[in-house]
């Protein structure tokens, strides 16, 4: 097994295999070299989680488990968006984790194309749905998965008279841009079958018709399902972390490993009723969750999530929540709604410590998770995710800049501006958010994107307030006009790049900008104008755009105090349609020729035992990757999946 290098201070370097024999506290840097390394349009960028070192013994080591836990169904993905992409990933791996005595050449090919593979989990761009083709040929990564065999790799197969089977078998799909060129997320029709175990349980085409396959792990009773090695490994480590667990923990794990062994979804359900109400130092989020961009003939995607809560953020989410009242007292129609009782909505900050799954690599700096039988949703907000992003995201954002000024403010309060807008969106915003309706009639008619129109209009009004300065959490009218030019900016870029993937319709957000910014536009505190041939949008006066956005946020709040469905559908026509595919197409050449990425992917830190003699745990350590193919390789190395070997 090739041993892996990771950076733990500035000057030295610690080789590591499954277990560390010594323990290490040093706080591990983050390099400027991994911060840069993109492939191609995409960007890879490491999290850092300084809230690891706030842990205390029995918290790093629930860490550690819950970590294994959520990596072990990492190959899931794989198998759940293409029957031969798990295959492939298996071949990759092996070639890089056994690369002695391959050509330079070849390894380098076989890495970038890993790199992209591992980030978009598979063969397609996840933001364009486009087949990624690997820069070398076949007989290029043929020869360099012989010399990996010959090294002991494990690629899913053991003999080399199987290799040339299996890469004629493979070719198309790897090389070939013209055989299943794009990916395909179309859906079976799920009215079709009973559904009793959905999102878990795929349909399966058999001589009877479609029915339910179960993804679970089997017990004693069950027989196992779909993805059962994956499934077992992870209840495993699950059970491992209950030992160092209090006795809430111990509850909700036991949920989560009867709902992997079983299948059953009452489990997971109740496991989500109680994940909402709850704030733990370690927190996680592991299951099979409908996904916006659900693959082909799936209805639910694997996620593993664990975090450490962020308390610096959250103290700051606790006052913006204490002040809402005061905050949204001058809010435009706001006597049409009610708040939602805070019980209803949970918002907290923490720091991503590992994301596999769905959740890996393009991971959303926001998720939210409904109870499904209470309707109380739980917000959390990675604010380790968002920071890692910043620094690339804050260049794409100056190309859009039309002036010297503009771009100065954005140097100063850009990553400010994101802070604050999806702190207030995810508190305020969705405290007036009346998504029920005591008319059925009604309920279901409403479209999609209302709340999120009307979260964000809200959320503008109520940074352009005095009552934002007032309280300090705006720092001035500078401040102000940063983040009013950082949402128009933004709102061009939604349309053409794309850091994340969201657990839910992604065209909603994308809606709500393109909605606000034409209605600004319309009221003339914003134009567009042309710059040495590029298009820029200004904003005129910063007083005049928040009453525009008194104007429209008063709007919206009628509409969702009536349910107004046909009002929201007008303004859908005339202000979110249609869309400007010339300048979406321009903004995407301008970032493009500027060398930067149309997608940030993150890594997180890793996580090491020490042990004793005697093979007891004397620590955790967390290690901090220096490039996305150590990375990469720390997760097929806690993962691998081999059964169904081919010429075993």
């Amino acid at each position: 097994m090739k041993n892996k290098r990771f950076h733990l201070t500035a000057a030295g370097t610690i080789c590591f295999i499954a277990f560390l024999s010594m323990g290490c506290g040093d706080k591990t840097p983050i390099t400027a070299e991994f911060r840069q390394k993109q492939m191609r349009d995409q960007a890879c960028v490491l999290c850092s989680a300084d809230a690891f070192d706030n842990l205390n013994y029995e918290e790093k080591i629930l860490l550690y488990f819950l970590s294994k836990a959520a990596v072990s169904g990492d190959p899931i993905i794989y198998k759940q968006i293409h029957p031969q992409a798990y295959r492939v990933k298996l071949i990759l791996d092996g070639v890089i984790a056994h690369s002695e005595g391959i050509k330079t050449r070849l390894i380098q090919g076989t890495e970038e194309y890993a790199a992209l593979y591992w980030c978009n989990h598979g063969f397609y761009n996840r933001r364009t749905g486009e087949k990624i083709i690997p820069l070398i040929d076949r007989m290029g990564l043929q020869e360099a998965t012989v010399v990996a065999l010959s090294n002991g790799a494990e690629v899913g197969f053991r003999m080399h008279k199987v290799i040339q089977p299996i890469f004629d078998e493979l070719e198309p799909m790897i090389f070939d841009p013209e055989f299943e060129p794009a990916s395909d997320d179309s859906n079976l029709q799920t009215s079709l079958y009973p559904q009793k175990y959905s999102p878990n349980s795929p349909p399966v085409k058999t001589e009877e018709g479609w029915t339910e396959k179960v993804c679970r792990a089997g017990n004693d009773t069950l027989p196992p399902g779909l993805y059962a090695e994956e499934l077992t490994r992870l209840t495993d480590n699950l059970r491992l972390s209950m030992e160092y667990s209090n006795s809430e923990n111990i509850s909700l794990i036991k949920l989560l490993a009867r709902y992997f062994e079983t299948g059953e979804p009452s489990f997971l359900e109740e496991y989500t009723e109680r994940w909402v109400n709850r704030d733990s130092k370690v927190d996680w989020l592991l299951g099979f969750y409908p996904a916006g961009s659900d693959p082909k003939n799936k209805k639910g995607s694997y996620r593993g999530i664990v975090f450490i809560r962020d308390e610096a953020e959250n103290e700051f989410i606790r006052r913006l929540m204490e002040k809402a009242p005061l905050l949204l007292a001058g809010a435009p129609r706001t006597d049409e709604l009610t708040y939602d009782e805070l019980h209803q909505l949970s918002v907290c900050a923490g720091q991503l410590a590992t994301a596999s799954g769905d959740a890996g690599y393009l991971t959303p700096s926001v998720v939210t998770i409904a109870a499904p039988q209470s309707g109380k949703r739980k917000t959390v907000i990675f604010t380790n995710v968002r920071e890692a992003r910043s620094e690339l995201k804050l260049k794409r954002n100056l190309l859009l800049a039309g002036t010297e000024g503009e771009k100065s403010l954005a140097r100063s309060y850009c990553s400010k501006a994101e802070r604050l807008f999806v702190c207030v969106k995810e508190t305020l915003g969705r405290m007036l958010c009346k998504t029920t309706s005591s008319d059925p009639d009604k309920s279901d008619n409403i479209h999609p994107a209302l709340e999120e129109c009307f979260a964000a209009s809200i959320t503008l009004w109520c940074i352009g307030s005095s009552e934002m300065i007032d309280f300090g959490f705006v720092s001035g009218t500078d401040e102000v006009r940063a983040c009013y030019q950082w949402y128009l900016r933004n709102a061009l870029l939604n349309d053409a790049v794309q850091d994340e993937i969201h657990f839910g319709d992604c065209e909603p957000e994308r809606l709500t900008s393109r909605i606000i910014l034409r209605y600004l536009m319309n009221s003339g505190c914003v134009f567009r104008t042309l710059l040495n041939g590029r298009n820029f949008f200004i904003l005129n006066d910063t007083n005049e755009m928040h009453l525009t956005l008194s104007e429209i946020t008063s709007e919206l709040a009628r509409i969702q105090a009536d349910r107004d469905s046909a009002a929201f559908a007008d303004l859908v026509e005339d202000y979110g349609t249609p869309f400007d595919s010339a300048l979406s197409e321009e903004i995407n050449r301008r970032i493009q020729s500027a060398g930067l990425p149309m997608s940030i992917a993150v890594v997180t830190p890793v996580f090491e035992l020490s042990t004793t003699k005697m093979g007891k745990i004397k620590d955790v350590s967390m290690i901090y990757p220096q490039t996305v193919i150590e990375y990469g390789e720390w997760i097929a190395e806690n993962s691998r999946v081999l059964s169904g070997r081919i010429g075993s």
